[in-house]
């Protein structure tokens, strides 16, 4: 049997409390929190280990997932897949995987036998966060070795660039579906067999005045200008600026183009546009081309246009988005909102297609009226699990 977690609730395995002994069945995240406590008595079978085609721990609608180590000895668990989409099956929310590691001298492993993010059916939109903490909840670096926490996939994850990209094989095209996995909030993850997940290696960072680098992992810091009209291509791209009032600014009519986009630490940072470049993607195609936009924090102000690629966005960490454009409100792919908030003018700036409510909320700038079906498709809202009751808010 299936263990559901809904939204608020919290289920926590110690003592001697095991489902290791089941032979079929996963723990399915739909909100709520999910802790293996070892703290007390240190049980590295709180879960069955499945295999890399048994799904052990499932989202629908996110939630945390948290492996809790013991202070005096290692901690070692092992669970079934990871699924995060399926191929005729959409997955949703954003999914926190944590690792605390409980004891200065004692390392904590989540052992996660594979993967399934499947885009070839259905576009997935899901997004994954693994974090190491210590016992204080103070962030730990994942991806050490030594004494230290670790999530380890034990089938390799397939990567694009470094990065986590879906598991689905279609003719190549996989690798623009990247930018839906984070470390710690504030990073791109990848992953490598001996220490497992960890955040991705930095490029150098092209040049304004060039096309970019469309393989590259890059970290802005400070104010940056883009001058090509070919547009600047990357990616990822990581945002920590060092001070407020920063900004990267789109000098031409180039866009920015990448599918992964970082704002990590306390300050503001806004992406402007000075002619009629926008915020686009490096991929091609519906669902392949999703643009995943994570705010750990502060407030992401994207002033550019996000309709110059008609492509799904997806808002995820605990920041907020701010769309300014008003020229946004022509875009009819999904806005899908996994955390967070993102803050619009309706009928404006606020983009025309579905809105997908998976765990954020809509802050409306402006007052006016804001006036759209319950269901799916263009001009519509919904919430995981509502289908079009031709109900209107």
């Amino acid at each position: 049997k299936d263990v559901d977690i809904g939204h608020g609730a919290t289920l926590v395995l110690a003592g001697s409390a095991s489902l290791g002994t089941q032979t079929k069945g996963a723990v399915v995240m739909q909100g709520g929190t999910m802790k293996l406590d070892n703290t007390g008595t240190n049980n590295s079978n709180r879960l069955r280990n499945a295999n890399a085609s048994s799904t052990g721990l499932d989202t629908v609608g996110g939630g945390l997932f948290s492996l809790i180590g013991s202070f005096a000895s290692n901690t070692l668990e092992t669970i079934g897949r990871l699924q995060l989409g399926s191929g005729s099956n959409p997955r949703s929310g954003h999914l926190e995987i944590n690792v605390t590691r409980s004891g200065a001298s004692a390392a904590t492993q989540l052992s996660i036998q594979s993967i399934s993010r499947d885009n070839s059916e259905v576009t997935q939109f899901t997004t994954v966060d693994f974090s190491g903490s210590n016992a204080a909840g103070d962030p730990l670096t994942l991806g050490l070795a030594g004494d230290n926490p670790r999530i380890l996939f034990s089938s390799a994850p397939p990567l694009a660039n470094d990065l986590f990209r879906n598991t689905n094989v279609t003719s190549g095209t996989d690798s623009t579906a990247v930018g839906w996995a984070t470390v710690n909030g504030s990073a791109f993850a990848t992953h490598n067999a001996v220490t497992g997940v960890a955040a991705v290696g930095l490029d150098p960072t092209p040049l304004g005045s060039s096309f970019g680098s469309a393989a590259a992992n890059i970290e802005i810091t400070g104010n940056f200008t883009a001058t090509s009209s070919l547009g600047y291509q990357v990616t990822s791209m990581r945002i920590e600026p060092t001070a407020a009032g920063q900004q990267f600014t789109l000098a031409s009519t180039g866009h920015l183009k990448t599918n992964g986009l970082l704002l990590a630490g306390p300050h503001d940072y806004t992406i402007a546009s000075t002619a009629t470049g926008g915020y686009g993607a490096s991929g091609a195609g519906t669902g392949q081309g999703t643009r995943y936009v994570h705010v750990e924090e502060a407030t992401l102000n994207l002033e550019a246009s996000i309709a110059v690629a008609n492509l799904p966005l997806v808002k995820a960490g605990a920041g907020t988005l701010a769309l300014t454009h008003t020229g946004n409100v022509s875009m009819t792919q999904p806005l899908v909102i996994n955390g967070g908030a993102v803050r619009a003018t309706s009928g404006s700036s606020l983009p025309g297609g579905e809105i997908r409510f998976r765990g954020g909320v809509v802050e409306l700038m402006g007052g006016g009226t804001f006036s759209r079906n319950v269901g799916a498709g263009a001009n519509t809202v919904n919430w995981e699990g509502v289908g079009a009751l031709n109900a209107q808010m």
